[in-house]
């Protein structure tokens, strides 16, 4: 948890996402993760706004994948 404000995203094709939807109704007896409405983004446009993939784990992990998603970003924004 940083002082920044975050928001997530979830970078799914719109299939699997209505089979996550789908499986929770039938499966699930708890709290429901995903519901039947949403934004559909553009990945491009989230990039041109600073958004990055979040990275889970170890703090030497982050500096090893840094050069890497930094590469992949240019990428994409030169698309």
């Amino acid at each position: 948890m940083g002082a920044e404000s975050a928001v997530c995203f979830q970078d799914v094709p719109l299939l699997s996402l209505a089979e996550n939807i789908e499986h929770e109704k039938e499966h699930c007896t708890g709290k429901i993760r995903y519901e039947a409405y949403g934004l559909r983004l553009k990945k491009y446009h989230l990039y041109q706004k600073d958004a990055r993939p979040v990275i889970y784990g170890e703090t030497f992990l982050f500096i090893i994948v840094t050069p890497f998603f930094t590469s992949i970003t240019s990428i994409i924004l030169a698309y």
